[in-house]
């Protein structure tokens, strides 16, 4: 028997029905049936693709006329004796073309039976799908992550004579298909022609249905079994099975649990389950290396009089405390030269009065301005000017003055800024909020002392002092309330301070509902969420290379260095906490952080 092939598959990267090959072939004598077509077919295409095809799904006459496994050759194609050279012509599809062709028919949003399980070694899920064709049909369904290699269909006249088969125990078992890690590895690389693509060493997965008799089965006549067996690469073989009606008419599919068993099975690894105290006593005391950043509250400070011989009188024009508290603001240069830079203070007004009668007229002929150091010494600071501070817009504005001569009636007052600079030995602050304030090696309070000298030699001079606003570093409450974590009680946060800079560092660890995970969040801005899935191939990564820990995250820049280890307890091989090291240029920590409570809760949301 002479026959035209036409072998159909589906494009990789749009989708499309493509033919692959078309060729003529002699049928033997001893293939009789379309099954075993089937399989003589697909001897041809390993010999001529080069890669063994499976066609168990569906050939076609060229008309669109769909052959059976059963159906009798000789009764459907033509004899290819034929004085006019008749040829017959059938069309081949592969499991993917297939699965295109069938796909609008098949109902997939409500399977009867789905199996699945997660392979930790390429994080993709491996499922079998059983389901009902719009025509009547048994439809199992191989899925790899999103894509379906394989669809099986069977007929009712098909189910029924395998039925037969195993009732009678000329079969004892009937195996639909199979599709394995090399399959698709020889699939894709066969489809992409990629040179560069290459087998992962650690991946063993395959996929394999079968149809079977059991005892039930044998209760009544419109009753099979299908066997799903999936192995992933990170678990044994686990045969799993579900009896189906031959005939789906008046079998109410969704509802009844003695046709139809209804099943969504997920299998994962399981380990011996331990308390949480069991894993606490694993956590060892962190090692802390440099100071944190002493960040007190604004303390209240002191509003004083003025004193000296001057007809000139010096007062600050604030009475409210929190007023007095932040009234002198400070600035400092970008960057320092030689090692050092000026810190900058600005005294937004200082009313003055001339307690004289209107006749006389006083002149201020020299301003200074001292900071007090640590050794309660005054010490002249530069850049000292008068000036007047203006609101431009949203922000306020300095003008000041070339000379510090002020002449004034008698009677007369006016509020004048006042600045001046300390040449600091050290760094700069980094940001605005660290620039905006004292130096570090400056006291606090510090107290500044504005000395004004007349034009008749006589002086007068008012203390003004100055606080830091506390900054606004990271905490563990402020980052809950930041972030918006509902579960407190499953945020842990690891800090480490740069006492040079100001500026802290931290990794934190919450329990997000929302997305079914544990965030790993770190203080340069980037998180990680690991759900279920992501723990469980990081604790199959850590079995198979028989470690302990596991480097989860790393970077390093000029503020810091973070690293992330996942540790793994040698016992139950389960994941329950990270070790957490933070580096600054001041200090350094190291902490083995507990996160078996939170991973319980992840579990319990899937």
């Amino acid at each position: 028997m002479k026959l035209k092939i036409s072998y159909n598959t589906t494009d990789v990267q749009s989708g499309a029905l493509i033919p692959v090959t078309n060729f003529v072939t002699i049928i033997p004598k001893d293939v009789t049936t379309v099954e075993g077509l089937k399989k003589h077919l697909e001897q041809l295409l390993a010999q001529r693709l080069g890669v063994q095809r499976a066609l168990d799904p569906l050939l076609t006459t060229s008309d669109g006329f769909e052959l059976t496994n059963s159906d009798n050759l000789s009764e459907i194609l033509q004899s290819s004796i034929d004085t006019k050279g008749y040829e017959d012509h059938v069309v081949a599809y592969d499991m993917r073309a297939l699965f295109r062709r069938e796909r609008d028919r098949l109902d997939l949003d409500t399977p009867v039976h789905l199996l699945e399980k997660d392979d930790f070694v390429d994080s993709v899920k491996k499922s079998i799908k059983i389901g009902q064709h719009k025509h009547g049909k048994l439809y199992i369904q191989f899925i790899k992550g999103n894509l379906s290699p394989c669809l099986h269909l069977l007929s009712v006249e098909e189910l029924k004579k395998i039925r037969e088969d195993l009732k009678k125990g000329t079969i004892k078992e009937k195996i639909l298909g199979k599709w394995s890690h090399l399959d698709d590895f020889l699939y894709v690389l066969d489809m992409t022609k990629s040179a560069t693509k290459k087998l992962n060493p650690d991946l063993n997965w395959e996929l394999e249905t079968k149809l079977i008799l059991t005892d039930s089965d044998k209760e009544g006549e419109n009753r099979i079994t299908v066997q799903n067996t999936i192995k992933v690469s990170s678990d044994v073989a686990t045969p799993v099975s579900v009896q189906v009606p031959i005939e789906w008419e008046g079998v109410r599919v969704k509802k009844s649990e003695r046709e139809v068993k209804q099943v969504t099975v997920t299998v994962v690894n399981t380990v011996e389950e331990q308390p949480l105290e069991y894993f606490k006593a694993l956590i060892p005391a962190p090692i802390v290396v440099g100071d944190v950043i002493n960040n007190p509250a604004t303390p209240t400070l002191q509003k004083y009089q003025d004193s000296g011989d001057s007809d000139f009188h010096l007062l600050l024009p604030v009475e409210q405390q929190d007023q007095i508290n932040t009234y002198v603001t400070c600035n400092q240069d970008t960057f320092a030269r030689d090692g050092k830079f000026d810190n900058y203070f600005f005294i937004p007004g200082v009313t003055i009065t001339l307690q004289r009668d209107s006749t006389s007229i006083l002149s201020i002929v020299k301003l200074e301005l001292e900071y007090q150091d640590h050794n309660n010494q005054w010490n002249a600071m530069h850049t000292v000017n008068f000036g007047y501070r203006y609101q431009q817009g949203w922000n306020w504005r300095y003008q000041w003055f070339d000379e510090c001569n002020v002449n004034m009636k008698g009677g007369m007052s006016d509020t004048l800024a006042v600045r001046g600079a300390i040449q600091v030995t050290g760094k700069p602050g980094d940001d605005n909020e660290t620039r905006s304030r004292a130096h570090a090696s400056l006291p606090q309070p510090l107290k500044l002392r504005i000395r004004i000298t007349d034009n008749e030699g006589k002086q007068r001079e008012l203390i003004v002092e100055q606080a830091n606003k506390p900054l606004n570093l990271p905490t563990l409450e402020n980052r809950i309330e930041s972030w918006d974590v509902q579960d407190k009680e499953f945020m842990k946060m690891v800090t480490c301070d740069d006492t040079d800079k100001l500026q802290r560092i931290f990794t934190a660890f919450y329990l997000s509902k929302k997305d079914k995970a544990i965030v790993l969040r770190y203080s340069y801005g980037t998180y990680f969420t690991f759900d279920s899935k992501v723990i469980k191939t990081l604790e199959f990564k850590a079995a198979k290379k028989e470690e302990t820990e596991l480097e989860s995250h790393k970077r390093e820049s000029s503020d810091g260095k973070w690293h992330t280890y996942a540790r793994f307890d040698t016992k139950t091989g389960v994941l329950y906490a990270f070790r957490v090291t933070l580096e600054t240029s001041t200090g350094k920590r190291e902490e083995v952080v507990l996160v078996k409570d939170i991973l319980d809760e992840v579990a319990k949301l899937q």
